[in-house]
């Protein structure tokens, strides 16, 4: 065979079997793209799991701080030392805002809750406790208007009991305070920090990357929060390229509602505290009505000393009269009845004061009678006014029991 011929089929052959370098460049652009797609798939894969893993974290995370919360009276410190526990070395402390969730103290033993990041909304007040909002602390704030004295004065009294009527009490007022507080836990609605609102607590979720490459797998406002400046991502941001964390931000309405402090406070500490405050005012009309009745009793004793003057002097006259009509008669014999035109005066004299004294006589009975109601009426309301007392004080003590159990 020609051995040129067999050359170029074989040149032939190679060129067949083997591939160019376009080829080749098509092929690897190819399985880039796929390469690519697989990656992001499963990175997206990863991301939706770590997100459920986190969100079901979180979730319960959240309930056992409402939990602690109903136990405790308060929120628990955030771990400052990566122990677990609230606090650190030195136990919880006022700076203690911003840290990581204490899974050990609230009983949380999952794994994804280890790496979240908590804060608690704290603005201490040692001057005035009623105006606290450390809910890190429990601590007496509800003051309840107590009635107390005669007259009865009412007072907002701290009554020396700390439990979740407190809590609820401290949520109110953060609840109330409109203004922003820059060493205060709060939210951010965006990026840059604008339309900021406080919240009783957050809790963070890292995400599966450190997505917005600062160094953190926390990521925006998140990885910048100190105590100073206790400012997070708002629950609402979506998740993107440059951010995968997941806030949980309780705020001070919802926790309020969530614990059922509406109706606490409606009740405990109001109600029973305004039943107690209406027995009080009670017991003063009693015992104002019973002074009224003392003085009807004493006027109805005027009355009769008063009628029995009228009737003392009412008979004196009708004497007088008697005396006078012997005069007159005396008078008539003497002058063998030349003067017994003055016998009619006399005799009308003694009508007259007959006739007055026959009143004033009525009029006695009338106010011994009258004198006899009141002192009975005095008498037989005397005990009721101590009763009243009784209910009084045991309304306002089932007031006090009421906030010293709580709820």
């Amino acid at each position: 065979m020609n051995s040129r011929y067999v050359g170029r089929a074989r040149g032939r052959y190679l060129r067949q079997s083997g591939f160019s370098l376009v080829e080749m460049g098509v092929a690897l652009v190819v399985l880039g793209v796929l390469l690519t797609a697989a990656f992001t798939f499963w990175r997206l894969n990863a991301q939706q799991t770590v997100v459920k893993a986190e969100r079901n974290a979180a979730h319960d995370a959240r309930t056992a701080l409402l939990a602690f919360a109903q136990a405790h009276a308060r929120l628990p410190c955030p771990d400052t030392n990566g122990n677990g526990l609230e606090g650190g070395a030195s136990g919880c402390v006022a700076t203690d805002v911003v840290g990581t969730f204490p899974w050990r103290t609230v009983g949380v033993f999952a794994p994804a809750v280890r790496d979240m990041r908590y804060g608690v909304y704290r603005a201490p007040d040692a001057a005035a406790a009623h105006a606290d909002v450390d809910l890190a602390v429990a601590k007496d704030r509800y003051r309840p208007l107590v009635v107390t004295g005669s007259p009865p004065a009412g007072n907002d009294v701290l009554l020396g009991n700390s439990n979740l009527l407190d809590f609820c009490f401290a949520l109110q007022t953060g609840g109330r305070d409109m203004a922003v507080h820059a060493d205060r836990l709060r939210v951010a609605s965006d990026a840059a920090g604008a339309n900021v609102r406080h919240m009783a607590f957050v809790l963070v979720a890292p995400g599966l990357l450190d997505a917005d490459g600062n160094g953190s797998k926390l990521d925006g406002l998140n990885a910048a929060a100190t105590a100073a400046n206790p400012l997070f991502d708002h629950g609402a941001r979506p998740l993107s390229e440059s951010y995968d964390d997941q806030v949980l931000a309780e705020g001070f309405d919802t926790l309020f509602a969530e614990l059922g402090c509406g109706k606490a406070l409606g009740a405990t500490g109001h109600a029973h505290f305004n039943a107690a405050a209406a027995s009080r005012f009670m017991e003063q009309a009693f015992i104002d009505y019973k002074r009224q009745l003392k003085l009807l009793s004493d006027a109805a004793g005027a009355s009769v000393a008063s009628a029995t003057a009228g009737t003392l002097m009412a008979s004196s006259g009708l004497a007088k009269a008697i005396a006078a009509s012997l005069n007159v008669t005396s008078v008539i014999l003497v002058s063998q009845g030349s003067l017994s035109a003055i016998a009619a005066a006399a005799v009308a004299a003694i009508i007259a004061n007959t006739a007055a004294t026959v009143t004033s006589v009525a009029s006695l009975a009338t106010a011994i009678a009258f004198k006899v109601e009141a002192d009975g009426r005095e008498t037989a309301f005397a005990p009721m006014v101590g009763e009243m007392a009784t209910i009084a004080a045991s309304v306002d003590g089932n007031a006090r029991a009421a906030d010293a159990a709580g709820y």
